[in-house]
């Protein structure tokens, strides 16, 4: 028989994808994404330019999300 996961379980693995890629991301900011600082071209600032209109999407997201979610019982 197969139990399905629960609620909590789900979300704890999901906010751990979360962190573990939060994490991957600030290793590569560390890194110049990967590039050497001495050999930055045109097309590695629109590269980044990219990837911060995709991390601003999901932060207004977020946001919007957070700011519109209903109030929390105590």
């Amino acid at each position: 028989m197969h139990t399905p996961p629960s609620a909590l379980k789900t979300y704890r693995a999901r906010a751990a994808g979360i962190d573990a890629s939060l994490h991957r991301l600030r290793q590569l900011a560390d890194d110049h994404v990967g590039h050497d600082p001495d050999a930055i071209r045109w097309s590695h600032v629109g590269d980044l330019g990219r990837v911060d209109s995709g991390l601003n999407g999901l932060r207004h997201r977020e946001t919007r999300a957070f700011i519109t979610a209903p109030p929390s019982l105590p």
